[in-house]
């Protein structure tokens, strides 16, 4: 939501400057003054475009859906990740990812008939190819297919998307700052949950 509304008061400013600057052009008098003008203009137009775009693909999609019935979304800001980090029973592996996540957003399709409309990896895959994600893995089978990729910045990742399509539809983005041994090693810590161990 803080993003929304930093990218939405950026966009108005620039939108009023703009018509300002705009105004003068036509009734400013002194050619040099208009022309400084006429510059000015043009490179905020151009700072506008980024916000006219509408950001990345995942923030797209997440626009596209959030909010419509039968589909639940939220977004979890870091002050409330911390706070999880109070909880008594997680494991120290968990803890230290949670320390390094800044925000979250979610996007899970829970009405069956919207689930047979909605695939999240086919609406994805333009952007998923355009080379700003690393997949890191896919998994298909019968009824479900998961796709994980991620961000790096430098030798941290900074972006984990995780999508599922099928049978059931949910999309989640992790940013932050964390090393991937951290997420092998809560990985490793879910695989021996899952057996059992």
């Amino acid at each position: 939501m803080g993003q929304l509304v930093e990218l939405t008061f950026f966009f108005f400013f620039n939108t009023v400057v703009i018509i300002f600057l705009l105004i003068r052009l036509m009734f400013g008098t002194n050619y040099k003054k208009t022309m400084k003008t006429r510059i000015i203009a043009l490179f905020l137009f151009a700072a506008t475009i980024p916000a006219l775009a509408g950001g990345d693909g995942f923030s797209k999609l997440y626009r596209k859906y959030a909010g419509v019935e039968g589909i639940t979304s939220f977004r979890i800001p870091r002050m409330v990740l911390r706070i999880a980090l109070l909880a008594g029973d997680l494991e120290k592996p968990e803890r230290d990812l949670i320390r390094n996540i800044d925000r979250m957003w979610i996007l899970v399709v829970e009405d069956p008939v919207l689930n047979t409309r909605i695939n999240f990896i086919d609406e994805s895959a333009g952007w998923i190819r355009s080379g700003e994600y690393e997949e890191i893995m896919r998994v298909n089978e019968k009824d479900e297919n998961v796709c994980i990729l991620i961000k790096e910045t430098g030798d941290l990742i900074s972006e984990m998307l995780i999508v599922v399509s099928g049978e059931e539809n949910m999309m989640v983005r992790i940013q932050g700052d964390f090393y991937p041994s951290q997420i092998g090693e809560l990985a490793s810590q879910a695989r021996k949950t899952a057996s059992g161990a």
